[in-house]
Protein backbone atom coordinates (compact mmCIF):
# COMPACT_ATOMS: atom_id res chain seq x y z
CA UNK A 1 0.00 0.00 0.00
CA UNK A 2 1.44 3.21 -0.83
CA UNK A 3 0.05 6.70 -2.45
CA UNK A 4 0.95 9.67 -4.64
CA UNK A 5 1.82 12.27 -2.51
CA UNK A 6 1.92 14.95 -5.18
CA UNK A 7 -0.01 16.55 -8.77
CA UNK A 8 0.64 15.88 -12.09
CA UNK A 9 3.64 17.57 -13.67
CA UNK A 10 1.39 19.74 -15.63
CA UNK A 11 -0.36 20.79 -11.63
CA UNK A 12 -3.28 18.98 -12.87
CA UNK A 13 -4.27 15.43 -10.97
CA UNK A 14 -1.83 12.60 -11.16
CA UNK A 15 -1.68 10.10 -14.19
CA UNK A 16 -0.90 6.54 -13.95
CA UNK A 17 0.46 6.77 -17.95
CA UNK A 18 3.34 8.72 -18.33
CA UNK A 19 3.99 9.45 -14.75
CA UNK A 20 5.28 6.37 -13.25
CA UNK A 21 8.21 4.28 -14.82
CA UNK A 22 10.52 1.66 -13.36
CA UNK A 23 10.17 -2.14 -13.09
CA UNK A 24 6.65 -2.47 -13.95
CA UNK A 25 5.50 -5.98 -15.42
CA UNK A 26 3.53 -6.05 -18.40
CA UNK A 27 1.05 -8.70 -19.38
CA UNK A 28 -1.98 -9.50 -21.45
CA UNK A 29 -4.16 -9.75 -18.41
CA UNK A 30 -4.17 -8.98 -14.52
CA UNK A 31 -3.43 -12.16 -13.92
CA UNK A 32 0.45 -11.67 -15.19
CA UNK A 33 0.60 -7.80 -15.58
CA UNK A 34 0.99 -5.64 -12.70
CA UNK A 35 -2.09 -4.17 -11.07
CA UNK A 36 -3.42 -1.54 -8.71
CA UNK A 37 -6.63 -1.58 -6.72
CA UNK A 38 -8.00 2.40 -5.49
CA UNK A 39 -10.65 2.25 -2.63
CA UNK A 40 -13.85 3.53 -3.27
CA UNK A 41 -15.58 4.49 -0.18
CA UNK A 42 -18.55 5.55 -2.05
CA UNK A 43 -18.68 1.83 -2.90
CA UNK A 44 -16.64 0.32 0.05
CA UNK A 45 -14.77 -1.35 -3.03
CA UNK A 46 -11.78 -0.91 -5.17
CA UNK A 47 -11.59 -0.29 -8.97
CA UNK A 48 -8.81 -2.13 -10.40
CA UNK A 49 -6.27 -1.05 -13.41
CA UNK A 50 -3.69 -3.21 -14.81
CA UNK A 51 0.18 -2.64 -16.90
CA UNK A 52 -1.23 -4.34 -20.40
CA UNK A 53 1.26 -5.04 -22.68
CA UNK A 54 1.10 -3.25 -26.18
CA UNK A 55 3.31 -3.20 -29.16
CA UNK A 56 1.99 0.32 -29.38
CA UNK A 57 3.53 1.25 -25.76
CA UNK A 58 2.19 -0.90 -22.51
CA UNK A 59 -0.65 1.55 -20.79
CA UNK A 60 -2.54 0.84 -17.64
CA UNK A 61 -5.83 -0.45 -18.70
CA UNK A 62 -9.38 -1.51 -17.69
CA UNK A 63 -8.72 -5.32 -16.91
CA UNK A 64 -12.43 -6.01 -18.12
CA UNK A 65 -12.33 -3.32 -21.04
CA UNK A 66 -8.93 -4.26 -22.19
CA UNK A 67 -9.44 -1.00 -24.78
CA UNK A 68 -10.18 1.58 -21.83
CA UNK A 69 -6.64 3.18 -20.51
CA UNK A 70 -6.57 4.83 -17.14
CA UNK A 71 -7.08 8.30 -18.32
CA UNK A 72 -10.19 7.78 -20.45
CA UNK A 73 -12.02 7.30 -16.79
CA UNK A 74 -9.72 9.57 -14.82
CA UNK A 75 -9.53 12.83 -17.20
CA UNK A 76 -8.41 14.87 -14.04
CA UNK A 77 -6.53 12.51 -12.63
CA UNK A 78 -4.92 11.26 -9.18
CA UNK A 79 -5.50 14.17 -6.07
CA UNK A 80 -2.76 14.29 -4.34
CA UNK A 81 -3.08 12.06 -1.41
CA UNK A 82 -4.37 8.74 -3.29
CA UNK A 83 -3.68 5.91 -1.90
CA UNK A 84 -3.90 2.30 -3.51
CA UNK A 85 -2.73 -1.03 -3.24
CA UNK A 86 0.07 -2.31 -5.66
CA UNK A 87 0.22 -5.86 -6.76
CA UNK A 88 4.15 -6.46 -8.52
CA UNK A 89 4.50 -9.83 -10.50
CA UNK A 90 7.71 -9.74 -10.73
CA UNK A 91 9.95 -12.58 -9.06
CA UNK A 92 12.12 -10.49 -7.41
CA UNK A 93 12.86 -9.34 -3.96
CA UNK A 94 12.62 -6.12 -4.29
CA UNK A 95 11.33 -3.56 -7.31
CA UNK A 96 12.10 0.36 -8.07
CA UNK A 97 9.34 3.14 -9.34
CA UNK A 98 10.03 6.44 -10.62
CA UNK A 99 7.21 8.79 -9.95
CA UNK A 100 7.43 12.01 -11.84
CA UNK A 101 5.24 15.02 -10.20
CA UNK A 102 4.98 18.24 -8.95
CA UNK A 103 4.05 19.87 -5.47
CA UNK A 104 -0.17 20.53 -5.03
CA UNK A 105 -0.36 24.12 -5.50
CA UNK A 106 -3.50 24.55 -3.14
CA UNK A 107 -2.52 26.76 -0.06
CA UNK A 108 -3.72 23.99 1.69
CA UNK A 109 -4.45 20.03 1.22
CA UNK A 110 -8.14 18.97 1.86
CA UNK A 111 -9.56 15.18 2.34
CA UNK A 112 -12.61 14.46 3.19
CA UNK A 113 -13.08 10.85 5.19
CA UNK A 114 -16.62 9.34 4.63
CA UNK A 115 -17.74 8.60 8.21
CA UNK A 116 -18.57 5.40 9.78
CA UNK A 117 -16.24 3.32 7.58
CA UNK A 118 -13.28 3.03 6.23
CA UNK A 119 -11.04 5.38 3.95
CA UNK A 120 -7.90 4.96 2.60
CA UNK A 121 -5.23 7.87 1.56
CA UNK A 122 -1.82 9.87 2.76
CA UNK A 123 -0.14 12.84 3.42
CA UNK A 124 -0.31 14.53 0.17
CA UNK A 125 2.69 16.31 -0.01
CA UNK A 126 6.04 14.59 -0.90
CA UNK A 127 7.34 15.39 2.91
CA UNK A 128 7.72 12.93 6.61
CA UNK A 129 4.68 13.22 8.08
CA UNK A 130 3.67 13.41 12.32
CA UNK A 131 0.13 12.40 12.73
CA UNK A 132 0.24 14.94 16.38
CA UNK A 133 2.10 18.08 14.28
CA UNK A 134 -0.60 20.63 14.38
CA UNK A 135 1.82 22.48 11.99
CA UNK A 136 1.58 19.70 9.58
CA UNK A 137 -2.32 19.04 9.83
CA UNK A 138 -5.79 19.88 11.26
CA UNK A 139 -7.49 17.15 12.90
CA UNK A 140 -10.35 19.31 14.49
CA UNK A 141 -13.25 17.91 12.89
CA UNK A 142 -12.32 14.28 13.21
CA UNK A 143 -13.88 12.46 16.71
CA UNK A 144 -11.56 11.76 19.66
CA UNK A 145 -12.43 8.89 21.89
CA UNK A 146 -11.09 7.40 25.45
CA UNK A 147 -10.46 4.00 23.06
CA UNK A 148 -9.98 3.04 19.57
CA UNK A 149 -14.07 1.56 19.39
CA UNK A 150 -15.06 5.12 19.95
CA UNK A 151 -12.21 7.48 18.44
CA UNK A 152 -11.16 7.41 14.92
CA UNK A 153 -8.26 4.86 14.25
CA UNK A 154 -5.30 4.92 11.85
CA UNK A 155 -4.37 1.35 10.36
CA UNK A 156 -0.59 1.51 8.29
CA UNK A 157 -0.07 -1.54 6.84
CA UNK A 158 3.29 -3.78 7.30
CA UNK A 159 4.64 -5.54 4.79
CA UNK A 160 7.44 -6.64 6.30
CA UNK A 161 4.73 -8.18 9.51
CA UNK A 162 2.27 -8.42 6.98
CA UNK A 163 0.06 -7.03 9.24
CA UNK A 164 -0.93 -3.45 10.73
CA UNK A 165 -0.32 -0.94 13.27
CA UNK A 166 -2.91 1.09 14.25
CA UNK A 167 -3.10 4.40 16.00
CA UNK A 168 -6.36 5.95 17.43
CA UNK A 169 -7.46 9.43 18.04
CA UNK A 170 -7.83 9.84 21.95
CA UNK A 171 -9.63 12.08 23.51
CA UNK A 172 -7.60 13.93 26.55
CA UNK A 173 -7.69 17.12 28.63
CA UNK A 174 -4.12 18.62 27.45
CA UNK A 175 -5.27 18.01 23.74
CA UNK A 176 -6.57 15.22 21.61
CA UNK A 177 -3.21 12.64 20.37
CA UNK A 178 -3.05 9.62 18.52
CA UNK A 179 -1.63 6.48 21.13
CA UNK A 180 -0.78 3.16 20.55
CA UNK A 181 -4.46 1.81 21.78
CA UNK A 182 -2.43 -1.02 23.89
CA UNK A 183 -0.38 1.67 25.60
CA UNK A 184 -2.28 4.71 25.77
CA UNK A 185 0.20 6.53 27.26
CA UNK A 186 2.99 5.75 24.39
CA UNK A 187 2.54 8.87 21.86
CA UNK A 188 2.93 8.53 17.89
CA UNK A 189 5.81 10.51 17.85
CA UNK A 190 7.42 8.20 20.55
CA UNK A 191 7.70 5.58 17.68
CA UNK A 192 7.91 7.62 14.48
CA UNK A 193 10.51 9.83 15.88
CA UNK A 194 11.07 10.82 12.08
CA UNK A 195 7.12 10.78 11.16
CA UNK A 196 5.89 8.84 8.34
CA UNK A 197 8.22 7.95 5.21
CA UNK A 198 6.91 9.53 2.37
CA UNK A 199 4.29 7.88 0.33
CA UNK A 200 2.89 5.90 3.59
CA UNK A 201 -0.74 5.11 2.73
CA UNK A 202 -3.63 4.20 5.52
CA UNK A 203 -7.09 2.60 6.28
CA UNK A 204 -8.65 5.44 8.03
CA UNK A 205 -11.79 4.93 9.94
CA UNK A 206 -14.13 7.92 11.07
CA UNK A 207 -16.68 6.59 13.73
CA UNK A 208 -18.72 9.98 12.98
CA UNK A 209 -19.83 11.84 10.27
CA UNK A 210 -18.39 12.96 6.99
CA UNK A 211 -15.50 14.90 8.25
CA UNK A 212 -12.83 17.34 6.32
CA UNK A 213 -9.02 16.77 7.38
CA UNK A 214 -6.75 20.19 6.18
CA UNK A 215 -2.61 19.28 5.20
CA UNK A 216 -1.54 23.14 6.17
CA UNK A 217 0.57 25.04 3.97
CA UNK A 218 4.21 24.93 6.21
CA UNK A 219 3.97 21.10 4.58
CA UNK A 220 3.83 22.93 1.13
CA UNK A 221 6.45 24.98 1.97
CA UNK A 222 8.86 21.87 3.45
CA UNK A 223 8.03 19.78 0.50
CA UNK A 224 8.81 22.28 -2.28
CA UNK A 225 12.46 23.16 -0.30
CA UNK A 226 12.92 19.26 -0.81
CA UNK A 227 12.54 18.64 -4.26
Amino acid sequence: MFSVPFVGVDGNGWQLNGCVTGDLTAGSTAEDGDFIDIWDPSTEGYETWYYRSLGSGNSWRNPEKRTEKFEDVHDEGLPAGTAFWYYSQSETASVAFNFAGAVDPADDAEITVTGSQYNMFANPYPVAFNLNDAKQVDWSNITAGATAEDGDFIDIWDPSTEGYETWYYRSLGSGNSWRNPEKRTEKFEDVHEDGLPVGTAFWYFAQGSDATITFNSPMKKSAATEE
